[in-house]
């Protein structure tokens, strides 16, 4: 064999060995990058179902978490509940405002009343019953008598007989217990037979009362011009009268008399 013929042998020989290897390389290659597809795929599948499944303790925070929504929803549910029986307690609360608010003007103020119903009229001049809510007012119109308004419970009684008493009486009464005389006649319908003392024109009163001359025994009843009822009347000092009104002691440490009716 010729030199010529073993060189082309040869290099047939290194160039088959290189395709060899160039085809290797390529399959190595492929195998090598679909290895790696599949590894990325598989991790990104195992990230996925790790993302997506859930364990038992997954499973009761889950639970945990529905039970705390119930509870809110419970809880809102009694709010919904509550609620309107917070506005009809609110509707009570300002109903009793207004009516204590009526009591108390009737009371001390002698405004009203204006929440009450008039349900019974006197035939006495115009006494008028009026029923409130727990509580009664009698507003007196008597033509010689009571003019004067009374409040109480529903178990307040039309009254119109005066409590009567001397003015000495009531002057030992005052000196024997101040407070329980005090307590028993201020703000009571009464008739005193009295003398009148004076007439005070400067304060626009009249002055009744007795006083003793050693001065243990007195008492003192005044009567506002303004609260006189008694029409083109000819009063004498000194001389016995008889006073119908509403008595009221007054801070002054005085009885004043009401709708005062005077007869002498």
């Amino acid at each position: 064999m010729s030199k010529k013929e073993n060189r082309g042998s040869i290099n047939e020989i290194f160039m088959n060995i290189g395709k060899k290897q160039e085809e290797i390389l390529e399959s190595y290659n492929e195998e090598d990058t679909d290895n790696n597809i599949e590894l990325d795929d598989k991790e990104e599948n195992e990230e996925y179902e790790e993302f997506t499944s859930f364990d038992d303790d997954d499973d009761d925070e889950y639970n945990n978490i529905v039970l705390e929504d119930d509870e809110y929803e419970d809880e809102f549910d009694n709010k919904e509940t509550f609620s309107p029986m917070y506005k009809y307690l609110g509707v009570v609360i300002v109903i009793l405002v207004i009516l204590v608010l009526d009591f108390l003007c009737g009371l001390k103020l002698g405004i009203g009343p204006i929440f009450s119903i008039p349900l019974k009229t006197y035939d006495d001049g115009g006494t008028i019953e009026y029923y409130g809510l727990g509580y009664k007012v009698i507003k007196y119109n008597q033509i010689q008598g009571r003019r004067d308004k009374e409040i109480g419970s529903w178990s307040l009684k039309y009254n119109s007989n005066p409590i009567t008493i001397q003015d000495i009486d009531f002057a030992i009464s005052m000196k024997e217990d101040k407070n329980s005389t005090i307590k028993k006649y201020n703000n009571k319908f009464a008739r005193i037979i009295t003398t009148l003392q004076k007439n005070d024109t400067s304060n626009k009163e009249l002055i009744f009362g007795f006083y003793d001359d050693k001065q243990e025994y007195e008492i003192e009843l005044i009567c506002k011009n303004k609260d006189i009822r008694s029409d083109n009347i000819t009063l004498e000092i000194g001389k016995e009268t008889t006073i119908l009104g509403k008595l009221s002691y007054d801070k002054n440490k005085k009885f004043y008399i009401k709708n005062c009716f005077i007869e002498q």
